[in-house]
């Protein structure tokens, strides 16, 4: 097969497989559907859906009604907004796994299942964590009293940060 592809750059090929031919039809549109902004919601659920739900499972008198939708909706707004696969996009999505999951374990025992992790201030008060972020907050102390010296920032505003794994994080401002 010898094709032309189009998609805002052009692609010439000579004796390219019909498979490659969709691969790449495939890479140059479909693949980044979701960078548009008007396709951005595809990858998550919108705050609306996330509430219509909680309010339904409320109303059914999901997890014996330990809990409120509005309460549900904070939490799932710390751990599971935010996304954005658009830089142009104005609505944020919910994390669609995350969401589901949580979703489920409220409709089945009430509340989040330990997926929901431990709150930052919880975990700072560990004393592995405290110690390491009273470290943090040394050097943080003394590199600030060097920029602040060097560049005569009056203004400067420091954190000691701490990371946990891969994926938390814990601060302290000073």
């Amino acid at each position: 097969m010898i094709g032309t592809l189009h998609f805002g750059w052009t692609l010439h090929a000579e004796e390219i497989s019909p498979f490659i031919y969709v691969w790449l039809w495939y890479e140059a549109t479909v693949a980044t559907l979701y960078l548009e902004p008007k396709f951005n919601t595809l990858c998550g659920f919108t705050e609306s859906e996330v509430t219509t739900v909680l309010e339904r499972l409320a109303a059914e008198g999901a997890g014996a009604s330990a809990w409120t939708p509005a309460d549900a909706l904070n939490t799932m707004r710390t751990f599971y907004n935010g996304y954005r696969f658009s830089e142009d996009a104005e609505t944020s999505v919910y994390n669609p796994t995350l969401t589901l999951y949580f979703l489920k374990a409220l409709q089945e025992v009430g509340r989040p299942r330990p997926l929901c992790r431990t709150p930052a201030r919880d975990l700072a008060a560990r004393p592995a964590v405290a110690a390491r972020l009273d470290e943090a907050a040394e050097q943080a102390r003394r590199y600030g009293a060097t920029l602040r010296k060097r560049y005569d920032l009056t203004d400067l505003r420091i954190l000691a940060v701490v990371a946990i794994g891969l994926e938390r994080l814990v601060w302290r401002v000073l």
